[in-house]
This record gives structure tokens, C-alpha cells and sequence, in this order.
């Protein structure tokens, strides 16, 4: 199982060109963009205990400088900060409900968010343009309620339902809507509960 594992992934990295050091730096990005002091470290700890070979932190630091060179990532400045508010503000959709990426985050490009949606529709083709779409919800949480972001209420009501949170209301459709500012989920759903006091 491993070997066809590690044969899928160098097949991978094969066709995009990619380094493992730059795979495993794209793949932290799709979870959780990190300061770009930090995500060589916690990209690695993200494959610690999968069938991914952890690559080194020196070739994750080298996989950031090429990425960027490459203008798949990038380092997050106040310009592109800028430039990726205007962005979602002239895309009138609900959103992105992860917020705007912080100054200092590595962070991918619009190419390289367009080039890890490839990666993963390569590795999983039988699940669609964005295979993340299907398990996504995000709960935004607030003094005077809990909102929970979804695409697919099924999932996200288990999710509700482990969470503890006490709905107040129905799930309301919203149309087209963004987690992330880069990914856009073609369809979605908003849910008021009581506040989260954990």
C-alpha cells in the first residue's frame, strides 16, 4: 500500500514539476497559511504521520524561495494584502470566511491555488474540481452567536452536532460563497447557533 502510495506521489510531483519540499509547502497552504517564519516547520509537522516523506526544514525553506520565484506563493506585504481585498470586494459573493491573509504569511497566488486544485483533482479525480468543497464548514464565532459555514448541511450538521452548538434556525442558502479568498465554493449554506461559551 505505501509503495503505490509513494508511486502516486512521485507521479505527482512528476507532472506538475514539483519538488516534495514544494508539494508539502502547497499542501499547508490549502489548510492553513502560516508566517513564513513558521510554515516550514508546521508543513512538516502536516506529513508527520502520514505516507508523505518529511522533507527537511532547510528544503522547505528553500521550496518557499522557489515557489515564490515561481509566483505560485507568496509573502504576504501590505500591497498584496490590498490588492486581495479589492479582489474579493469586486467578486460579490458571501465572504472569504477564513478571513484575509495576514502580513508575513506565506500564501499562495491565484496560479498557485489554480495549480494545487489541479494537484488534488490528479491524485482524486472521481471527486470533482475541489474534492475540500465536500467536507468543508467553517464556524465563525461571535459574542452573540456561532455561525456555521457550510457546503453540504449533511456533513455539516454532524459537525454541529460534535461541536455542542445548539442551532437557532434553519440552514439558510447562500448562494456562492468563499472559505478561503482564493477558493470559491460554487454553492453554500449559513446556519445561526447559540453562542460557543468554550
Amino acid at each position: 500500500m505505501t509503495s503505490n502510495v509513494n508511486e502516486s506521489l512521485r507521479n505527482t510531483l512528476t507532472e506538475f514539476g514539483l519538488t516534495l519540499a514544494e508539494y508539502v509547502m502547497l499542501n499547508l497552504v490549502h489548510y492553513e497559511p502560516r508566517h513564513v517564519d513558521d510554515a516550514p516547520g508546521y508543513a512538516r509537522g502536516l506529513v508527520t504521520d502520514t505516507v508523505i516523506p518529511v522533507p527537511t526544514a532547510a528544503s522547505c525553506r528553500a521550496a518557499i524561495r522557489t515557489l515564490c520565484d515561481r509566483k505560485l506563493t507568496r509573502i504576504i506585504d501590505e500591497g498584496s494584502q490590498l490588492g486581495i481585498q479589492r479582489f474579493v470586494r469586486d467578486l460579490n459573493c458571501v465572504g472569504p470566511t477564513d478571513g484575509i491573509p495576514y502580513i508575513g504569511q506565506f500564501d499562495y497566488t491565484l496560479a498557485g491555488a489554480k495549480l494545487w486544485r489541479d494537484v488534488l483533482n490528479f491524485g482524486h479525480p472521481d471527486f470533482g474540481t475541489d474534492y475540500y468543497w465536500n467536507n468543508y464548514v467553517c464556524f465563525i464565532r461571535r459574542r452573540a452567536a456561532t455561525i456555521v459555514y457550510a457546503f453540504d448541511t449533511e456533513w455539516a450538521d454532524d459537525s454541529v452536532a460534535s461541536s455542542e452548538l445548539t442551532p437557532v434556525g434553519q440552514w439558510e442558502p447562500i448562494g456562492r460563497w468563499r472559505s478561503q479568498w482564493w477558493r470559491e465554493i460554487p454553492r453554500g449554506f449559513r446556519l445561526q447557533c447559540l453562542p460557543d461559551f468554550d
